[in-house]
């Protein structure tokens, strides 16, 4: 799964393994790469965290139907718990 900022800046969700998933959530967990964009994110050091992700409210989109939201729980370097809320179309999957 992508989480798409611009072609500089994309952030994978990998290893993605799905504990729940049904016609309205699915809950899974992976590994969340963050881009530093430090000095730049052009040339970010990746950092990768392990991450909770919760699809939801399905909707119409040109693919089709598709969980039109995502939330990304993960803790980061500095141990402060982290979340992303990503709304189709900032939310792509592959």
């Amino acid at each position: 799964m992508i989480t798409a900022c611009g072609a500089s800046s994309q952030t994978p969700v990998n290893h993605l393994s799905w504990s729940t998933w049904t016609d309205t959530y699915a809950v899974g967990t992976g590994v969340y790469v963050v881009n530093s964009c430090e000095p730049d994110c052009a040339s970010g050091n990746y950092n990768h965290y392990p991450a909770s992700i919760v699809l939801s409210n399905p909707g119409s989109t040109t693919w089709g139907t598709l969980f039109t939201q995502a939330k990304i729980t993960y803790v980061d370097q500095n141990g402060q718990s982290q979340s992303n809320n990503l709304t189709y179309p900032q939310l792509v999957t592959h």
